[in-house]
């Protein structure tokens, strides 16, 4: 015995490939699972951060809104005002509620004005006194707004006073009311300094090491750094802002200013916070963890290398002691023969060797004989096989050489042309379906065969390939006689790999032409399914045989037609792996019937036709009507309702296709809101919303989620557009990674036309990169490429937000066992073998998963 089958180099090489290599792969993924979990802590920090942050802004405002509370309720306050309200006023009590005013300005340094108005926003007094605005009317103002609707405190958006100073502020406004019952004499508000609220931002974000921007509830910017001290700037379009006046809280990874930001609201305010910090601060722990893993890694591989040259050397040193072994023992040997001996019936082998004693002297021969007549025949059915093989390929492989050939030599019109190109097709299909069967035929012999059971229409079916082979032959007609609604459990393109077999034999063995029979109905438990013709038929005898391997009818008429003799041997192994049964009968020169059994799908119920429901939120009639009328007339079921509560009760208890939202909406929930609610919930949020409405706001919805954005007056064409768009889908952008650059063109040629946006990558790290870039809706990804293959592309895709949800067929040519496949299913929407599939099945596979 050898002590070493390979030479010390090679096996060197390859221990250190297998120590060092899993150690790089282990470096990688430590690297990146803890830059990631560095990331994730940074952001949620600097979220919590956010929050705080918006607590603090809250309580500041809250407590300014109380101080004017306990004012309002002073009862001279209120008589003051009860008594200002007569046209005589007298001057002593009017002096009393300029000092209550006055008291309520120096309660707290940041109050910049204090003024009263009277219930119709008419200024009754002001402090700073300012004579020139005295009895004007500031209904207008936000304070005045937001108090009078909600009957309690209200802190309102920003604004440039016009009293004396012309400062920024936010007003915390109250109702002053007094009797029984109560009623309403006046508004007591308190104009808050922005100077002051950037004062005390400013030192609550050193002590917690950020930088904070606050806005109010309409945008303007409250508090920010470097914010000029005499203007008031809107930042009511960027998307965090709209995404936290939406009750939302997140973070930002890149604004294109290299900081990471978090957002939160100001609950009860309406107002946002936002907190920011350098991603150089934010992930400054992000170098540290990544040189100690490399540090430690470098260890690592120094003591792996040092051991496997340790290793070389052994190995090395023992191969040249072997050497040195082989040449002192080598002496004349005598040399082992092998006979066969054959009779009609049995094939025997006789060994013979040397017989040696210990002092290594040849002392006689042993013999010994074997029976080899099984593997004798075995090789003979080999050998046949390979002719038949070697026959049955080149065949086609000679019509595809010859026609393009004289494409390429010869020019020839447009319809020998096409004729030519058909021609290489048809023999191109053949030479498919041959390598199909032999394919098929190596799993099921080394039991490596599956199937991924699911319900089957048996109709559509059987009607798809009568239709597929109806085209094939001008002699014959193809009828078929299906009982609707059968239902099996089985694989879809197994059960047509059947009935494909079966039209194919009953054409080829009709060769004068005329009727086949497809039958397809409900047999107790199962579904019968037969196939007949009128051909030259199979002789008794040899019918027994005909589901056999390799197996082919022996007459004149059948070795003329030829054959593999593979595919009613691959026709009884898919029926019987699904349960099923198949069998034949046949009358020589009338022709054979087919017939084979499918376990029904039980409690299988077929698609009822439902209209897709749209629902439209309008409260004007006749705008409401005329979408319903536009829907209706399109073939939509439409539900219309007038407010956002009915929009959501209705979405949550029957989701529909779509909704069609209007932005001004009666009541306390407007069509912004109803958006928000839709999007923040996990029943409701996949439901794409239209917004359909006279504002200019389309950022705005998009930002919020909308998927479309309607102008009023709405032309129908563009209502129908975009629903049938997002109802039914549109025609979608697909992903191809294959190294193999001629599939990367047959993907791109077929796809296009089918009107799909295709892009191509030639590699699993390029492919990343551009579905990173631009996020398609379909992964083409084949799984053996150089480099990074498409199992490790699934696993990065697995970790990525916004791209682990993206459907992705699996291309491979690689035989996979029954546990890949169920890994690969859980992962992918579909699995295609680069040798089993054409155009139009390709084309049937983006759709079916595009639609879905």
């Amino acid at each position: 015995m050898r002590l070493v089958r390979l030479p010390a180099g090679p096996l060197t090489v390859l221990f250190a490939a297998l120590t060092l290599g899993p150690l790089l792969l282990l470096t990688y993924l430590a690297i990146a699972r803890s830059t990631n979990a560095v990331e994730a802590e940074a952001k949620a920090r600097l979220s919590s951060t956010a929050v705080v942050s918006a607590d603090f802004v809250k309580s500041e405002l809250v407590s300014l809104g109380e101080i004017v509370e306990s004012y309002a309720k002073r009862p001279l306050l209120a008589r003051g005002l009860q008594t200002t309200s007569l046209p005589a006023r007298r001057r002593g009590l009017r002096q009393h509620l300029r000092q209550h005013l006055r008291q309520l300005q120096a309660q707290r340094p940041g109050i910049a004005i204090a003024f009263l108005v009277d219930p119709a926003g008419q200024l009754v007094d002001i402090v700073p006194e300012t004579p020139s605005i005295v009895g004007k009317d500031f209904a207008f103002r936000d304070w005045y707004r937001g108090v009078t609707s909600t009957g309690e405190t209200y802190v309102s958006e920003a604004y440039t006073t016009a009293a004396t100073g012309r400062r920024r502020v936010v007003a915390a406004a109250t109702l002053v009311r007094a009797g029984r019952p109560k009623r309403t004499l006046g508004i007591l508000v308190a104009g808050y300094s922005l100077a002051y609220v950037q004062q005390f931002t400013e030192q609550f974000a050193r002590e917690q090491g950020v930088t904070l921007t606050v806005t109010d509830q309409a945008g303007a910017v409250v508090a920010a750094p470097g914010i000029p001290r005499h203007t008031l700037t809107s930042e009511a379009e960027d998307s965090a802002v709209v995404a936290a006046l939406a009750g939302k809280t997140g973070t930002v990874d890149d604004n294109g200013d290299g900081k990471l930001l978090a957002y939160a609201p100001v609950t009860g305010l309406g107002w946002t916070v936002r907190a920011s910090v350098p991603d150089s601060v934010a992930f400054a722990r992000v170098a540290g963890v990544r040189n100690s893993v490399l540090a430690t890694a470098a260890s690592l591989a120094l003591a792996l290398m040092a051991g496997i040259a340790l290793l070389g050397l052994t190995l090395r040193r023992r191969e040249e002691a072997e050497l040195r072994e082989r040449a002192a023992l080598t002496v004349t040997e005598g040399r082992t023969t092998e006979f066969d001996f054959q009779n009609p019936d049995r094939v025997l082998q006789l060994n013979s060797g040397p017989v040696r004693g210990a002092d290594g002297v040849l002392t006689g021969r042993i013999f010994a004989v074997r029976d080899v007549t099984r593997e004798r025949t075995a090789e003979r059915a080999k050998s046949e096989l390979v002719a038949t093989v070697s026959h049955e390929l080149r065949t086609p492989l000679t019509g595809i050489l010859g026609f393009a050939e004289l494409l390429a030599e010869h020019e020839v019109d447009r319809e020998t042309r096409q004729e030519y190109v058909q021609t290489i097709a048809d023999e191109a299909l053949r030479l498919k379906v041959l390598i199909d069967d032999f394919l098929d035929l190596h799993r099921l012999e080394e039991g490596n065969f599956t199937l991924s059971l699911e319900p089957v229409a048996l109709d559509d079916v059987v009607c798809e390939q009568a239709r597929f082979y109806r085209a094939q032959s001008n002699l014959h007609t193809i009828d078929v006689d299906v009982e609707p609604g059968v239902t099996v459990l089985g694989e879809r393109d197994r059960i047509a790999q059947v009935l494909a077999n079966l039209l194919t034999n009953a054409i080829k063995y009709s060769p004068e032409g005329g009727q086949v029979r497809v039958s397809a109905k409900r047999s107790g438990s199962c579904a019968r399914v037969e196939v007949h013709d009128a051909g030259i038929g199979i002789p008794a005898d040899q019918q027994r045989h005909v589901f056999e391997k390799f197996f082919r009818v022996d007459s004149t008429d059948t070795r003329r037609i030829g054959g593999t003799g593979l595919g009613l041997a691959l026709c009884r192994d898919i029926v019987e792996a699904h349960g099923g049964r198949i069998e034949l009968e046949s009358v020589e020169g009338e022709g054979s019937s087919f017939r084979f059994e499918l376990p029904l799908a039980e409690g299988v119920h077929q698609a009822t036709g439902l209209r897709e429901r749209v629902l439209v939120v309008e409260d004007d009639p006749a705008m409401a009507e005329l979408l319903r009328i536009y829907l209706e007339e399109d073939g939509y079921e439409v539900e219309v309702v007038a407010t956002g509560e009915e929009a959501l009760a209705r979405a949550d208890q029957r989701p529909p296709a779509m909704v069609c939202l209007d932005i001004g909406l009666p009541g306390r929930l407007d069509g912004w809101g109803v958006l928000a609610q839709l999007k923040s919930s996990s029943r409701t949020a996949q439901i794409p919303v239209v917004i359909c409405t006279g504002l200019q706001s389309t950022s705005r919805a998009l930002a919020l989620g909308a998927a479309g954005y309607l102008s009023k007056p709405i032309a129908r064409e563009s209502l129908l557009d975009e629903v049938r768009e997002l109802v039914h889908g549109r025609r979608g952008s697909v992903l191809v990674v294959d190294d193999d650059e001629q599939v990367r063109n047959f993907f791109t040629e077929t796809l296009t036309r089918e009107g799909l946006d295709v892009r191509v990558a030639a590699s699993g790290a390029e492919g990343l990169d551009m579905a990173r870039e631009r996020r398609p809706d379909l992964l083409m990804l084949d799984l053996l490429m150089p480099g990074m293959d498409g199992l490790s592309v699934l696993e990065q895709l697995g970790t990525e937000n916004g791209l682990s949800d993206i459907p992705v067929v699996v291309l491979t040519a690689q035989d996979l066992d029954p546990d890949e496949r169920d890994r690969l299913r859980e992962r992918t929407a579909s699995l295609l073998e680069k040798k089993a599939y054409s155009a139009h099945e390709l084309r049937q596979v983006v759709e079916q998963v595009l639609a879905a």
